[in-house]
């Protein structure tokens, strides 16, 4: 199973502010999984959400690796 994303984690690792995020998310253009009141994200599921973007061969395969790096520096107290 994947790690969830948090709006915060996926802030990061796609460069776009958490406002821009909850943005997407009420307007529908993003894919969202809810946990309790919690908006989460799965980065197979954003991988696939940016290959369809509007440069499609721009795909970031690269974000399981980020999302990965990022989740291990929060568990260790890091900030990004």
């Amino acid at each position: 199973m994947e790690r969830l994303l948090s709006v915060k984690d996926l802030a990061v690792v796609i460069g776009l502010r958490p406002a821009t995020i909850y943005g997407l998310v009420e307007r529908g253009e993003i894919p969202v999984q809810r946990v309790r009141r919690r908006v989460m994200f799965t980065p197979s599921a954003i991988e696939a959400w940016l290959a369809r973007q509007a440069h499609p061969d721009r795909v970031a395969p690269e974000i399981s690796s980020a999302a990965e790096r990022q989740q291990h520096s929060l568990r260790e107290g890091r900030t990004p």
